[in-house]
């Protein structure tokens, strides 16, 4: 049977109309499109996040290598603790002048250090400085005392010993370490026959450049600095036991070699502060009283010296020192006695 039109618009009407059901399932379909369109954004997003602070940490930790290329050991140099790179001093010892007359000998050592572990072109500075110092020592010896009068020394003294040594050594010793400073301490020793000498001074240098240290370049007020030197080192005299040997030997006149002393800056770094000023034995008393030696504090004279060298303020965290000795020669001042 042929369906009458009227039931065709019918049935085509019927047809146009949506089912409520579908349009639902299209929405719930359409937000878990947009859901997983977000979640996959949001991995994205995390995912760069990610990779951008692995990339900072792996430039952070590069850093931090190339900084700590020097770290190698723990240091404890100055009774202070850090991480650097070891700074190595091997000190050879020789025979500088030798003279012999029978059993008796005339011997002068010096130690000659050589520094590994910094800037090479500092390290040829400082040892050719201490060289120096070395070769200036002999040439005052020697202005002092000739190889005749030596000799005679020696002639007079032979006959009486198997063997028998007098002469001169200048050693050397690192007395402070840090970041930015070496100080040798520098002892000269020995004598003649008569009495021994033993003095002991300083000489800084800068670790980096390998300068010598000079006082009077680390001040910014060269007359408050030396004001402030004569304060505290009167002030620690008077309060020396020695101090009544002074002044009744001296009186007042001993005044003028102090303040000679300080006033021509010379002086070196140490932990405790700037050794300012040192009077050998016998200038203001007696031998057996020693030398004298004052170190002031770099608080006391903090205004008056440059901000990198005042170790009251700037970390002066020592560096690790390993110090060799080589000595092939006898130690000065060997005496053996004949048997009779």
């Amino acid at each position: 049977m042929e369906e009458s039109p009227i039931g065709e618009r019918v049935n085509e009407k019927f047809r146009a109309v949506p089912d409520p059901a579908n349009k639902l399932t299209d929405k719930i379909i359409f937000l878990i499109i947009l859901i997983i369109i977000l979640v996959l954004v949001l991995g994205i997003v995390l995912a760069m996040v990610v990779l951008v602070n692995k990339k900072n940490d792996e430039k952070i930790s590069r850093a931090s290598a190339t900084n700590n290329t020097n770290a190698v050991t723990e240091n404890t140099v100055n009774n202070q603790t850090t991480k650097q790179k070891d700074i190595e001093i091997t000190y050879t010892t020789k025979i500088v002048k030798e003279l012999t007359v029978g059993n008796a000998k005339y011997i002068c050592r010096e130690q000659s250090p050589k520094i590994e572990g910094i800037n090479e072109t500092a390290a040829n500075k400082i040892e050719e400085e201490i060289q120096k110092i070395n070769s200036d020592i002999w040439k005052d010896i020697d202005k002092q005392n000739t190889d005749q009068s030596i000799k005679d020394i020696l002639s007079g003294i032979g006959d009486y010993y198997e063997s028998y040594e007098i002469g001169f050594t200048q050693s050397y010793k690192v007395k402070y370490l840090n970041n930015y400073v070496i100080t040798f301490a520098c002892d000269f020793y020995g004598g003649i026959g008569g009495v021994s000498w033993a003095t002991q001074s300083g000489i800084s240098f800068n670790l980096k450049t390998g300068d010598l240290i000079k006082i009077e370049d680390i001040v910014t007020s060269k007359n408050n600095y030396i004001t402030v030197c004569k304060e505290y080192v009167y002030d620690e005299l008077k309060a020396d036991s020695r101090y009544a040997e002074v002044v009744a030997l001296h009186g007042k006149d001993y005044e003028e070699k102090i303040n000679t002393a300080i006033e021509k800056l010379n002086g070196y770094l140490t932990n405790e502060g700037i050794v300012c000023v040192e009077i050998p034995k016998y200038e203001i008393a007696s031998g057996a009283s020693g030398e004298f030696r004052f170190t002031i504090p770099y608080e006391k004279v903090s205004k008056y010296i440059k901000e990198e060298y005042d170790f009251s303020k700037v970390n002066n965290k020592a560096s690790l020192i390993k110090q060799n000795y080589i000595d092939n020669t006898k130690t000065p001042g060997t005496v053996i006695k004949k048997n009779k």
